[in-house]
């Protein structure tokens, strides 16, 4: 390792093919691109590699000969992957704690170490003292080859211990500075793609890390952190429920983790099964308004029932539950027999009403609207938020969002559309009494757009110095 701590890494050099020439625009240059960057001793990038320069520049030259423009593509791509990581260098460039691992595919033939995948670890910590091992751990996978390979890092190649002056290997767990116990976990993030990981201790030392890798592939985990598992096992019920997948943001995923208890009785009336059938109960009103449906109101009752039970149970608070309950029951009666409430002339509301008759996201959007609006109502507050502001920001703090995208996916919308749904229901739960002061369209304009969750729906953008948004989002 100490020899490796003295070389300099490089792509090419005034005597060889430029990097781009050599190596591509695409995974295998940014993979190997990550090595140079993340491998002890010194990184060294070659005069406009970074541009994605062709010309091959000879030591003798005192200018360009070809007239080069940077691929702004390339130069942001190392803006966002190799440039965070060149700023770390003090992770990657000493050897005290750097360990390489060979990397054990399956295949039909079984087990075999893949020469083509290069994995290593290495930190700066001073592992005498366990306060400070989260001062920089990372994690290095990258496969070199043209197709696909699945397996696992568990064991070190061979180095030489000089206080023992013997050769050893070490385990990934060891080598990483983690503590070998059943009761911790370890989160760590891809700072690739940026998804967050865990995974037990025990499972790390005992297993390794399974990976499957395509065509050049790579990996850098950074941001290492343990964690015990408190009296409920809640991340060892994360890990499990996770099951090796990456989440956006571990906290978020811990947060569902406890959330369930209300997720359950709120996805019960939130799901695409649900507002399917309601679809079908408002076409049977449209053909024959008659039609008994105390059967559908009486599931609503006993699911929002369960949900309020449960909303009561996680904030401890009191509510006046038989009113809520009645009030979204009433209001979905009016969605089911909506426009079809008078016959005759229409007025001007009722006609905008039929255009939207089998728009499934109006409507998925409306069935959304009517579960959550109330839910500020739901918990006695003192403060002086109204429940208009509480039932959105429940929205955020239940995660209810994600909720009702998945559920706008379910009926087949895409998932552009889903997630904008999502942010309709918000801002409608958030502006429900927008009429009750009579405010001018001057003002009504002023509020939706000083409202970023507004303004992320209407895809307000500058350019040229003109304040721009999307007429079509506008419209709905």
């Amino acid at each position: 390792p100490q020899i490796l701590k003295r070389y300099v890494s490089f792509m090419s050099n005034p005597d060889e093919e430029t990097s781009i020439e050599q190596f591509g625009t695409d995974n295998k240059y940014f993979g190997i691109c990550t090595l140079l960057a993340t491998l002890p001793g010194l990184p060294m990038f070659g005069h406009g590699q970074v541009e994605g320069y062709r010309e091959k520049y000879g030591m003798e030259y005192q200018r360009a000969k070809w007239e080069e423009y940077p691929d702004r593509h390339l130069v942001t791509r190392h803006e966002r992957e190799i440039f965070p990581l060149l700023h770390r260098r003090s992770i990657f460039a000493d050897v005290e704690h750097f360990r390489l691992y060979d990397f054990y595919s399956l295949d039909d033939q079984g087990s075999k170490v893949d020469e083509n995948v290069f994995a290593f670890s290495n930190c700066w910590c001073d592992r005498g003292h366990p306060a400070t091992v989260e001062m920089g751990q990372a994690l290095v996978v990258y496969h070199n080859r043209w197709g696909d390979t699945r397996g696992w890092i568990k064991t070190s190649a061979t180095f030489k211990d000089k206080e023992a002056d013997q050769l050893v290997q070490t385990s990934l767990g060891a080598g990483l500075g983690l503590d070998n116990d059943q009761h911790t976990f370890t989160l760590f993030q891809d700072h690739i793609i940026g998804l967050e990981y865990i995974r037990s201790n025990r499972e790390i030392y005992e297993r390794g890390l399974y990976f499957e890798l395509f065509a050049y592939q790579y990996h850098v985990f950074l941001n290492f952190r343990q964690v015990k598992d408190n009296v409920g096992g809640q991340y060892a019920q994360l890990a499990a429920q996770l099951d090796g997948r990456g989440v956006p943001s571990m906290e978020e995923a811990m947060r569902e983790i406890l959330l369930q208890p209300l997720h359950y009785p709120f996805q019960e009336l939130v799901n695409s099964e649900m507002f399917q059938h309601l679809l079908e109960n408002r076409a049977r009103i449209k053909k024959r308004p008659s039609k008994n449906l105390k059967p559908l109101y009486d599931e609503v009752t006993q699911k929002m029932v369960r949900l309020l039970e449960e909303i009561a149970q996680i904030t401890a608070a009191e509510a006046d539950n038989v009113r809520l309950v009645v009030e979204t029951v009433d209001k979905l009666a009016v969605s089911l027999s909506l426009p079809f409430q008078e016959k005759g002339k229409r007025d001007a509301f009722e006609s905008w009403l039929v255009a939207f008759d089998q728009d499934i996201f109006f409507w998925g959007t409306i069935y959304s609207w009517l579960f959550t609006h109330q839910l500020g109502a739901a918990v006695d507050h003192d403060d002086e938020d109204d429940i208009p502001t509480r039932s959105s920001r429940y929205m955020d703090d239940w995660l209810l969002g994600k909720i009702i995208s998945g559920t706008l996916r379910g009926l087949e919308l895409e998932n552009d559309q889903a997630e904008d749904g999502a942010r309709l229901v918000k801002a409608l739960v958030k502006y429900q009494d927008w009429y009750l002061e009579k405010p001018t369209p001057d003002e009504v304009l002023s509020i939706w757009f000083g409202d970023q969750n507004i303004r992320n729906f209407l895809r307000v953008n500058r350019h040229q110095d003109i304040l721009w948004f999307h007429r079509e989002s506008f419209d709905a």
